[in-house]
């Protein structure tokens, strides 16, 4: 067995190895740290530098699009009007339409019931009053002043000329 006073000088110098190890451990972390202080510095100083010098750019586009923001959104709100003022003109227009399409089949099936009536009406006169009145000269020439003179809607006009053409034609037909 070791002398216990050899025994604590040995767990002594291992301490001090130990210590000193340690130490130089230490010592090699201290220095990179001031290794990074020195360089981190300057690296940090430019950041800072280009940080301060890109706030007023940044500042200024967050501005514009703040302003292109609310342009947007005003632009949004007069389309959303547009919009719907738009529907209500197709809306109107449709009913529009289908009450001119109502009239219209109305008034064309009353026309084309008068001119098939009038079409029967010129075969019984035909057939029944050859070389009659409406059939003469002075008739066909009174007609056709009665369609330029008289205050008749031009639908009513229209169908006395179109009488009045077959008229002629049907003196012609019949040679007179």
């Amino acid at each position: 067995m070791a002398n216990p006073i050899r025994r604590v000088v040995t767990l002594l110098q291992k301490m001090q190895s130990s210590v000193v190890a340690e130490g130089e451990k230490e010592k090699k972390l201290f220095e990179e740290f001031m290794c990074y202080c020195k360089t981190g510095t300057d690296d940090l100083k430019q950041s800072i530098e280009a940080a301060e010098t890109k706030i007023p750019q940044v500042e200024s586009a967050l501005k514009e699009a703040e302003a292109a923001l609310a342009q947007l959104n005003k632009d949004i709100e007069e389309h959303k009007a547009n919009v719907a003022d738009a529907k209500k003109t197709m809306a109107t227009a449709n009913a529009l339409r289908e009450k001119e399409a109502a009239a219209f089949a109305t008034e064309s099936s009353d026309l084309k019931t008068n001119v098939a009536a009038l079409g029967k009406a010129i075969t019984a006169i035909e057939s029944g009053t050859a070389g009659s009145f409406l059939q003469s000269t002075a008739a066909v020439s009174a007609l056709q002043t009665m369609t330029v003179d008289a205050d008749m809607s031009s639908a009513d006009r229209e169908i006395l000329t179109s009488f009045c053409h077959t008229v002629k034609d049907m003196r012609h037909k019949a040679g007179k």
